[in-house]
């Protein structure tokens, strides 16, 4: 649990970024997630890492000024692959029983796939048979919502990614040190302090938060985590 943000590589890595950000739409900061899809669609900038659900829209010509100009890739070294779209039944329900039946249907292969490559729907592609045939690639309708070429593009980067993907953080703390990351790495893009300035109140700060919930405790939520998925075959 020794932070190693502030290394030369990790001050590095933010050089970087900060050098990206001349390349970027001017109002880059004050860009969030519809923003920066609207950013793509309108042709403002030539690209972004994205959810995966923008692909689709990107095919929309009723959303988008780029149909036919777009190519898909996963994101570069490794994929990040945050959780939260979860599905479950109230406590107080008073059917839980066809409850589960509905989320049951919801998630069949042959239910799901009508949903996940719509472009009204904002969904990702979850399970395996999702990726299995890019003629699957269609919207509730039926009909295609893809060229072939850019279904085969698209499926193909979400199978890439899925192959360098490494988990959320998941210990205690985890929000908090994700926060304070946030905010420094913004602190440095918008000129209020350097690269190495901002890394190093980072590292600080992830120390405190550490010591707070008990450092060795941390190091073995940590290590506990780690173990989790490298047992599903998870290398990061």
């Amino acid at each position: 649990m020794k932070p190693g943000i502030s290394s030369d590589v990790g001050v590095k890595a933010l050089e970087t970024l900060l050098t990206l950000k001349q390349y970027a739409p001017p109002n880059i900061l004050q860009i969030g997630y519809p923003e920066l899809n609207d950013a793509y669609l309108k042709q403002n900038t030539a690209m972004v890492i994205q959810w995966n659900d923008l692909a689709l829209k990107a095919e929309d010509s009723t959303k988008s000024k780029t149909v036919g100009m777009n190519g898909y890739a996963p994101s570069p070294v490794r994929n990040y692959m945050p959780y939260s779209r979860v599905m479950a039944i109230s406590a107080y329900s008073s059917n839980p029983h066809n409850s589960y039946k509905m989320i049951q249907y919801m998630n069949r292969s042959e239910i799901a796939i009508k949903y996940v490559y719509d472009p009204n729907c904002g969904e990702d592609p979850y399970r395996t048979s999702l990726l299995n045939d890019v003629n699957a690639v269609k919207d509730h309708s039926g009909k295609p919502s893809m060229s072939p070429d850019a279904a085969a593009s698209y499926v193909a980067a979400n199978k890439a990614g899925i192959a360098i993907g490494y988990p959320e953080l998941s210990i205690p703390g985890a929000p908090r040190y994700i926060d304070i990351l946030d905010l420094k790495v913004n602190e440095a893009l918008s000129g209020s302090s350097s690269p190495s300035q901002a890394l190093k109140a980072c590292a600080d700060e992830w120390n405190s938060i550490t010591t707070s919930l008990g450092k060795d405790q941390q190091v073995k939520a940590y290590g506990d985590w780690v173990d989790s998925f490298h047992k599903v075959g998870i290398q990061y």
